[in-house]
Order: C-alpha cells, then sequence, then structure tokens
C-alpha cells in the first residue's frame, strides 16, 4: 500500500458500481432527508468539512451531505457510518467514477484546480495519486464476492440526525439488515479474539486491512473504558 499522499485532505474515491444508486437518501422519504440536511448544515456550521468553502445563504445547495459508507460484499450491506458536509467540488472527488464519465473538459480542469489548492500540489502529484487509486481499485475489484444489487441492505452504524426514523423507515421497506450486534471480520477474529500470529500477506484488499484497523481501534477503546 502507498502511503505517499496520506497528508492529502481531499482525496478520490469512487462507490463499487453494485452499490450505485444505493443510499440512505434515495431509500427514505425526501421530507426526511431535508430535515436531515438541515441539521447536519447548523451542525457542521455551513461549511465544507474538507476545503471550507462557506457559500452565501442563497448558494447553500452548493454543500452537499455525503454519506460515508462501508460496504460490506460478503452479505450485501451497505453500512452508513456518518454524514459529511462537503462542497459540491469536493464532493465530485468522493464519486471519481461518475465525474469522469459526465464532466465537460473545462470543468474537470476546475475540479483538477481545486483538487491541487485543497492539496497543495502540483498537477504531476495529482495524477501519479489518481493512478495509484485507480490501480488500488482495480485488485480490489477482482477479489469482491459477486452480488445482486437486489440483494442489498443496509446498517446505520453512525450517530446521524433522526436515525430511528430512518431505521424505521429502512425497516418499513425491509432495507434493513436485522443484526444485534456487528458482525466481526475473520482476521480480526483470527488475530485479536483467536490470538492467532499477525499476518499482513492475509489481507487481500486495502478495504479488508481498513476494517480490521478500525476493529481493533475500536476494542482497544472499549477495553480502556473497563479497565477505568
Amino acid at each position: 500500500m502507498d502511503n505517499d499522499f496520506d497528508h492529502f485532505v481531499l482525496k478520490i474515491e469512487a462507490k463499487p458500481v453494485v452499490f450505485h444508486g444505493k443510499t440512505v437518501k434515495e431509500s427514505i422519504p425526501k421530507s426526511l432527508w431535508t430535515k436531515i440536511r438541515k441539521e447536519v448544515l447548523a451542525i457542521q456550521n455551513y461549511k465544507c468539512s474538507i476545503c471550507s468553502f462557506k457559500p452565501e445563504e442563497n448558494e447553500m445547495r452548493k454543500l452537499h451531505v455525503h454519506e460515508i459508507e462501508r460496504y460490506d460484499f460478503e452479505n450485501g450491506v451497505c453500512e452508513l457510518e456518518s454524514l459529511n458536509l462537503i462542497c459540491v467540488k469536493c464532493h465530485a472527488f468522493h464519486h471519481m467514477g461518475r465525474t469522469s464519465a459526465t464532466a465537460t473538459e473545462e470543468y474537470m480542469e476546475e475540479l483538477i484546480e481545486h483538487f491541487m489548492d485543497v492539496n497543495e500540489c502540483d498537477w504531476l502529484d495529482y495524477e501519479s495519486y489518481k493512478l495509484s487509486v485507480m490501480a488500488e481499485q482495480s485488485k480490489n475489484r477482482k477479489n469482491r464476492k459477486a452480488i445482486s444489487p437486489d440483494q442489498i441492505k443496509f446498517k446505520v452504524t453512525g450517530d446521524i440526525p433522526y436515525k430511528k426514523e430512518v431505521i424505521a423507515h429502512l425497516k418499513k421497506k425491509d432495507l434493513y439488515a436485522e443484526s444485534n450486534e456487528k458482525q466481526m471480520s475473520e482476521h480480526f477474529i483470527n488475530f485479536v479474539i483467536k490470538g492467532e500470529k499477525f499476518d499482513f500477506n492475509a489481507f487481500k484488499t486495502q478495504e479488508e486491512f481498513t476494517r480490521y484497523q478500525v476493529e481493533l481501534e475500536e476494542f482497544l477503546k472499549e477495553r480502556k473504558k473497563v479497565s477505568n
């Protein structure tokens, strides 16, 4: 894994194709999402959490509520972890596949300028980073279990506004993945629960390693609470 670009605050991401169109926003009533957006705008001070852009009152449409998700290919679950308020230009890089397919050449140049300004880098840095992301995504796709878009359900683990109402609507549509507790990854079970020797090569994708890191961090926090 390449860590040369870890200092970038604006990242390039692309939602896995099978999860395209599968969002909590599109699965709940528009009126409920409007209430959620209003809360997020106020809580996050009406500015982009990445570049700090703060629009005039009549340009609030330039701020988007971005759903930060984790994808469980094994069980076909899209997990909503949190909501971030970001500007339209920063948001374009979180859905790079769609952006590349729809943006005009002129607008793409404008977006790249924004990327370079936010990350304080040059065009060569941008191109190198983009290629590294594309290579990682291609590698991850080869190791993913094939699932049908019709099988996808949701979880809401983040502390979002109107969380209970959101979950209730998803359950009503049979779109909520029921479970009493979060399923642990096999890597966490092997290396932490069973105490097997840590093996970096056991991780086939960046996503698997990231999930393990998050689970380990949560486990250590809980253990620290108990010991205190």
